[in-house]
């Protein structure tokens, strides 16, 4: 499950995101749903790591590897 939205600050314009303070958070969610082999989940809470920082190294090789384990190779790359 995503973050309840009491973790979500909205910006103008802009749908319901996380919070910086959420990445750890969230990057443990995204660690944890992984190592279930809960993929979806892992592709949806990096996802939202990267809409706050898009420069997160880890969470793009996390989310690229889920991908990968999705079959989805071309949206991995």
């Amino acid at each position: 499950n995503l973050l309840p939205n009491t973790f979500y600050a909205k910006s103008a314009g802009s749908p319901l995101t996380p919070c910086m303070d959420d990445i750890e958070i969230l990057e443990q969610q995204a660690i944890d749903a992984a190592i279930n082999l809960q993929w979806e989940q892992a592709i949806e809470f990096n996802k939202q790591i990267l809409k706050v920082d898009k420069e997160n190294v880890d969470a793009c090789l996390r989310l690229a590897f889920a991908l990968m384990r999705q079959k989805n190779i071309e949206e991995s790359k």
